[in-house]
């Protein structure tokens, strides 16, 4: 067990030290960055919008900046992350020299995810933190409005902790593809898609069963105050990504490389 311990902690050091200079990377920084840099802009230039009455400005700027990177931003990360982390062993003829080694697949396999889940969750992270910056700005540009006052952090850390279980299945799925095909259109084409034709669908009753959509869901309690962690999507969201898990580690043992 303790050997089985070590061959995936050097594996996922591998997988680290190989994407250190890779776009996946900058955009786990960039993405959240543009989008709170846009927010920051409109409530900046139009602060009526946080002075209605009964309104939580502090919730009304945290809210919209998540309800925009959930529903966009976010999946089409996922996307890229997934793609170029497995685009590496593809361009590189990598796969080949992985599977040559005395390793089992699987090891390569979970290492990759979860080098991936963990820039996923560092690109959340990120957006937190430059959120919270950008309230802090907010708040000394604008000091007739009192953030302090109704400021939530735990529930801004409640909720994009509940929207990175939620994006489990996005990102099973696109991996997965990611894996399976060499040519990059098809799992960017197929996330594009998905997350274009999900913003579509968004008002469709039944839109919390798509799992391109289930980051925005699972983001809705930060508006609505609610502290509730186990949700149905983030059940959904989790059992879904267990699935296409699964099928990835069959899909990976069949593989062959030529």
């Amino acid at each position: 067990m303790a050997s089985q311990l070590v061959i995936l902690k050097n594996s996922i050091l591998t997988e680290i030290t190989k994407q250190k200079k890779t776009l996946a990377l900058w955009g786990t920084i960039i993405a959240p960055l543009f989008v709170v840099v846009v927010n920051f802009l409109i409530y900046f230039s139009k602060p009526k919008l946080l002075q209605a009455p009964d309104m939580n400005p502090w919730l009304k700027v945290a809210g919209n900046a998540t309800n925009i990177f959930t529903i966009l931003m976010f999946p089409l990360l996922i996307t890229l992350i997934s793609f170029i982390v497995n685009n590496v062993e593809h361009k590189s003829s990598g796969w080949k020299h992985l599977f040559a080694l005395p390793v089992r697949r699987e090891y390569f396999y979970i290492s990759k995810i979860i080098v991936a889940a963990g820039m996923v969750f560092s690109s959340l992270v990120v957006f937190v933190v430059f959120l919270l910056l950008s309230i802090k700005l907010l708040s000394s540009s604008h000091s007739q409005i009192n953030f302090e006052k109704t400021a939530l952090v735990n529930l801004l850390l409640l909720t994009n902790l509940k929207v990175f279980l939620a994006s489990l299945f996005i990102l099973m799925i696109q991996f997965v593809l990611s894996i399976n095909f060499k040519n990059f259109l098809v799992p960017i084409g197929f996330g594009i898609a998905a997350t274009i034709g999900t913003t579509m669908l968004l008002s469709w009753g039944h839109s919390n069963w798509i799992p391109y959509a289930l980051p925005m869901w699972a983001s809705q309690g930060l508006q609505k105050g609610d502290y509730i962690f186990l949700k149905e999507i983030i059940i959904y969201s989790i059992t879904g990504g267990i699935l296409v898990f699964t099928a990835g580690i069959f899909t990976i043992r069949k593989k062959n490389i030529n």
